[in-house]
């Protein structure tokens, strides 16, 4: 005597068929509302460049057990990372390997408790080997648009809004 096979578990493929026909639709909805996507708007890239340098700072001062600075020099869009063994000409070429806004973008440090470099000019901001950082508010401008780079000691990665002006 035969014994009868259980019943089948499992999709068909008609309803798979289904599943993927709302999602492609769903997918095809939220496509253009990707216009403002951080890989196309400027200051938001510009910003999320920061707030990336920040965390890796703060991640390369652990492992290799040095104190990393941050240099922003608002006068001329610069931003460039320098660390406590390198000696005037590293500095220099550290500076020049870094990174500079294009001319409609600006960039400050809002934070008085930095210490300013009396060569540069440029406030600096420190990664320090506990893990830990100085406190800094950076603000990249673009035309009316703000971003504010939030650098805070103990988290480990910093966070950038838009800043609306009223």
């Amino acid at each position: 005597m035969r014994r009868a096979s259980p019943p089948q578990r499992g999709f068909t493929l008609l309803e798979l068929l289904v599943v993927m026909g709302i999602v492609v639709l769903l997918f095809l909805f939220t496509l253009p509302n990707l216009d403002s996507f951080t890989l196309t708007d400027p200051p938001k890239k510009v910003a999320a460049l920061i707030a990336t340098t920040c965390k890796d700072l703060k991640i390369r001062a652990r492992k290799e057990r040095k104190r990393f600075r941050l240099d922003v020099l608002s006068d001329t869009g610069e931003i460039w990372v320098t660390h406590e063994d390198m000696d005037e000409k590293e500095r220099a070429q550290a500076r020049e390997g870094g990174f500079t806004l294009p001319e409609e973008m600006s960039v400050a440090c809002l934070s008085n408790s930095l210490v300013v470099d009396k060569e540069t000019g440029a406030k600096g901001i420190f990664f320090y080997p506990e893990g830990y950082s100085d406190p800094a508010d950076i603000e990249v401008r673009y035309g009316e648009r703000v971003f504010l780079v939030t650098i805070e000691p103990l988290i480990p990665r910093a966070t950038f809004v838009e800043r609306k002006e009223f």
